[in-house]
Parts: structure tokens; C-alpha cells; sequence
């Protein structure tokens, strides 16, 4: 959490810890990553022994349904600017997959899986562990497979980014051309 804290606040100013705007790896892209990793180790634990699956998938959805609620309220859809702060919701400045969103998203998807799909056999060498979570590793193959043909298969307009240079200097702005083949309209 203080990582979190610390790429928030000071990745601004120092750009070894800011996101990388395109290509590239900084301190602050591993943040998400960890704190997803973190996430499922302790619902592994915590559904280790469940005592009703119904209950744990009610405050499984319910927590599911608090991040994204809450990653919607905070990332745009309520605060707006920030010299001239204005309240309300605005469709436009919506951010419908923010950081949250992804997490509650990850979080529900693994919990489900982690009550439903689990096998109640005790693990004693690796092709018994393997036989207990083979469904899990089903799903995650199906999910993987989902993911990488979206994130292959969509239209990317191009786009361009800024970075600082200094405090009294304007941004860089770099333009980035997706290269995207297919059908493009010339206007």
C-alpha cells in the first residue's frame, strides 16, 4: 500500500517511478501486478475450508460489486479536475475500466473459481495437486485465451502522450501510429 502511496504522489515528479507511457517497465507498472498476485494468495487462504459455498459467493459478489462501485465513484465519475473541482456524474470523463474496476473484476472471477471449481482432495504430490485444480486451470486457460483476442483483435486508434521535461519547460509529445491493418476510412 505504501508502494501504492509512493507512485501516486512522488511518480509525478520523478519519472524512474511513473508509469511508462508505451514501451517500457517502471517500479510503478509492477505495483498492479503484485498487489493482484497478493490478492489471490489470500483468497486461496481464505476459502480454504468453506463451511456453505452460497454465503461465500454472496460476499464474494458483494465485494466484487464494492470495488467497482467504488473504483466508478473515484476514478471520474464523481471528481472532475483538479484546479477547478466540480462535482457530479459526467458520462464523457468516465472511467469504466479503471484500476479498481480490473481488480474487482480479478478478484470476483478468482473467488468464484476458488469456491466453485475447487476439489475437496488433499494434495499430496504434484499430479494430485494438478487433479484439484485442473478445472481452475481450464478456466484460466479460457480467460487467458478471451484476454489475448481481445487484446489482439480490437481496433487501437492511434494516439499521442506527454511527458514533462522540466517545471518552467512544455511536454514532449510523442505521437504513436497503432499501424493497425484493416479497412480506414480517408476523410
Amino acid at each position: 500500500m505504501q508502494l501504492m502511496i509512493l507512485v501516486d504522489d512522488v511518480g509525478g515528479l520523478v519519472p524512474a517511478i511513473n508509469h511508462a507511457p508505451w514501451d517500457g517497465l517502471t517500479l510503478a507498472d509492477l505495483v498492479m501486478p503484485f498487489f493482484l498476485f497478493m490478492v489471490v494468495v489470500s483468497l486461496s487462504l481464505a476459502y480454504k475450508k468453506l463451511s456453505c459455498r452460497a454465503i461465500a459467493t454472496k460476499k464474494a459478489l458483494l465485494r466484487g460489486l464494492k470495488l467497482l462501485a467504488l473504483g466508478l465513484f473515484l476514478q471520474g465519475g464523481f471528481f472532475h479536475g483538479i484546479m477547478e473541482l466540480t462535482f457530479g456524474v459526467d458520462i464523457a470523463k468516465l472511467r469504466w475500466m479503471g484500476i479498481l474496476q480490473r481488480i474487482g473484476i480479478g478478484y470476483l472471477v478468482a473467488a468464484l473459481c476458488e469456491i466453485w471449481l475447487k476439489g475437496d482432495a488433499i494434495v499430496t504430490s504434484w499430479s494430485s495437486l494438478l487433479r484439484k485444480y485442473k478445472l481452475q486451470l481450464v478456466a484460466a486457460l479460457i480467460i487467458t485465451v478471451t484476454y489475448l483476442s481481445l487484446l489482439y483483435g480490437l481496433h487501437v486508434p492511434d494516439w499521442e502522450y506527454q511527458i514533462p521535461t522540466g517545471a518552467y519547460s512544455s511536454p514532449k509529445t510523442f505521437s504513436l501510429k497503432c499501424g493497425v491493418r484493416g479497412h480506414r476510412t480517408s476523410m
